[in-house]
């Protein structure tokens, strides 16, 4: 995953007013509900350039399934299953699509619990 596609998700979590950190939240104190974003990116077997990538994002809420759910909600819409296409700065294409939502274990019994995983296709030009 390029450095461009992490900052458009960055930027749609912001627009959207969902707290979101890679790899940890750090911030203190931790708010109601957050997300911690993490992805792995697959191999690729095409000759466009294409390179795939899933981005899960873990999220994390005292107020409940329901403002997880909600969070859940807009970001499909934002990112609907048949993908939000755009340029990146550099030229290269991408496709973000919403690719589901699991509910996980409760951790302490007081803070809930979602994973939702993000589809994200790149074009990469050649400069």
């Amino acid at each position: 995953m390029t450095q461009e596609a992490l900052t458009i998700l960055r930027g749609a979590m912001e627009d959207m007013k969902l707290p979101y950190a890679l790899g940890q939240y750090r911030a203190h104190p931790l708010p109601e509900t957050y997300f911690v974003g993490q992805w792995a990116d697959s191999e690729s077997f095409t000759e466009d350039g294409r390179e795939d990538s899933t981005m899960t994002l873990l999220g994390y809420s005292r107020a409940g399934l329901d403002a997880l759910m909600t969070a859940a909600r807009a970001l499909q819409a934002r990112f609907p299953d048949y993908g939000w296409t755009g340029l990146t700065s550099s030229g290269s294409g991408i496709a973000i699509a919403f690719a589901g939502v699991t509910a996980l274990t409760d951790i302490d019994g007081a803070t809930r619990r979602i994973s939702i995983n993000l589809n994200i296709k790149e074009w990469r030009v050649n400069e």
